[in-house]
């Protein structure tokens, strides 16, 4: 590891894992996808793809945060998760629960605000 991280900050570990600039965040975002992708994969899970492109949709009654950019795209997508021939569509988040910017909140209140 280098010792002064791309955005002129000393590399460390934890700076790695909170710092948005490095790509550090984005490696281990992919990283975390492949393996997902990997066991979907190993457990018959048929038809596994990565990064695959959504169907463009207009504006429907979608909830707030839904990516409805021309290039959406889905981490995961895979069938027979819950039923067969049936599509799971999954999205991976990465964050740094322990970054000083979270340190006065409760860890499930991190959680929660990561699924919407």
């Amino acid at each position: 590891m280098k010792s002064k991280c791309i955005c002129d900050t000393q590399n460390s570990g934890d700076h790695a894992l909170s710092c948005s600039t490095g790509g550090y965040s984005i490696l281990r975002h992919d990283s975390i996808r492949n393996i997902m992708a990997e066991i979907c994969t190993y457990a018959g899970l048929k038809a596994v793809e990565k990064e695959k492109l959504l169907q463009p949709c207009d504006n429907h009654n979608l909830h707030f945060a839904s990516n409805i950019a021309p290039e959406a795209r889905m981490d995961i997508v895979a069938n027979g998760l819950w039923l067969p021939m049936q599509s799971a569509y999954m999205d991976v988040r990465v964050f740094h629960p322990n970054a000083p910017s979270y340190i006065n909140q409760p860890m499930i209140s991190l959680y929660k605000s990561r699924e919407a």
